[in-house]
C-alpha cells in the first residue's frame, strides 16, 4: 500500500519521541487490559507505541499500510523478544474479523484516516464495551518557545504545511459517529533532552518536508534550522518538550 512514511521510515523509527509510561498506565487500567485481551494497533508506525502494551503481556496486532514502517517493527519485536503480529493494512478496511479484539488503539496516526470511515471499522472489530484510544504527540510550543520558530521556518519552506489535528476536537468526531461513549479527554507533559543533530534528523522524519522538498531545498532548510536550534541551545543540546493528547472511549452497544 501507498504510505506518505515509506521514504522516511528509518528516520521515524530513530527520532520519533515515545509515549509517557503513565499513558499506558492509564489506558490499562481503564480498559481491564490484560494477557487476556487482545489490543489492535492501528496505524502502527514502527510500533512506537505498539511495543509498550506487548511488554506488559498483553496480545497485540500492529497494522499499518507502510511495508516499510512495518518491517522495522517487525525487526524491533524480535530484538527485544516480544511475539507481536504485524499486518499490512489501513485503517478504513481491516482484516480482522468481527468482534475480535477488546481495545483499538491508535498513537499519531488518526488524522490520517477517513474519520468515521475508520470509527465504523474500529467498532466492527471490537467487542461489546470495548476500549478505545487516539492520541498524538504534540511539540509544546509554549513551553520552548524555540519551538515558534521551527515551526515559522517549515512554513516558510512548505506555505502548505498546518497541524490543524491538533486544534481538533476529537470529542466532536466521537460523538458524530454514535457509535463510541464514554468519550474522556486526558493531557500528559513530558520531554527529551535531543542533540541539534538528531533534532534535525526528527525533521527527515516529518512528511510535510521530506515529500515535498527536494534534496538541495532540504539542506538550506536544515541549515537555517541549524542556526535556531544552536541559539536555543546548551552544550549543542537543545530541550523538546511534548503535551500528548489522549482520547478514549467506549463502544457503543
Amino acid at each position: 500500500m501507498l504510505s506518505e512514511f515509506n521514504t522516511c521510515a528509518s528516520e521515524y523509527n530513530k527520532f520519533r519521541a515515545d509515549y509517557p509510561e503513565t499513558l499506558f498506565e492509564l489506558l490499562i487500567k481503564s480498559f481491564g487490559l490484560s494477557s487476556e485481551t487482545l489490543i489492535a494497533d492501528v496505524g502502527c508506525g514502527t510500533a512506537i507505541a505498539t511495543i509498550p502494551f506487548s511488554k506488559y503481556g498483553i496480545p497485540i496486532i500492529g497494522l499499518d499500510p507502510s511495508l516499510e514502517m512495518l518491517n522495522i517493527a517487525k525487526t524491533r519485536a524480535k530484538e527485544l523478544n516480544l511475539s507481536i503480529s504485524f499486518l499490512e493494512s489501513s485503517a478504513e478496511e481491516i482484516p480482522l474479523a468481527d468482534s475480535s479484539v477488546s481495545f483499538v488503539n491508535c498513537a499519531q496516526a488518526f488524522h490520517w484516516f477517513d474519520s468515521q470511515k475508520a470509527l465504523k471499522e474500529f467498532a466492527r472489530i471490537l467487542k461489546p464495551n470495548g476500549g478505545l484510544a487516539i492520541y498524538w504527540n504534540n511539540r509544546d510550543h509554549i513551553s520552548a518557545p524555540y519551538l515558534a520558530k521551527v515551526e515559522n521556518l517549515i512554513s516558510k519552506y512548505n506555505p502548505k504545511h498546518q497541524l490543524a489535528y491538533q486544534a481538533e476536537d476529537w470529542t466532536l468526531v466521537l460523538t458524530k459517529s454514535q457509535l463510541f461513549t464514554n468519550i474522556k479527554f486526558y493531557t500528559f507533559s513530558h520531554g527529551t533532552e535531543i542533540s541539534i543533530e538528531d533534532f534535525i534528523g526528527l525533521t527527515r522524519s516529518f512528511s510535510y518536508l521530506r515529500n515535498v522538498l527536494s534534496d538541495k531545498t532540504l539542506v538550506i532548510f536544515e541549515n537555517e534550522l541549524r542556526e535556531i536550534l544552536k541559539q536555543a541551545s546548551n552544550n549543542n543540546n537543545v530541550w523538546l518538550p511534548y503535551q500528548v493528547k489522549l482520547w478514549s472511549a467506549n463502544k457503543q452497544n
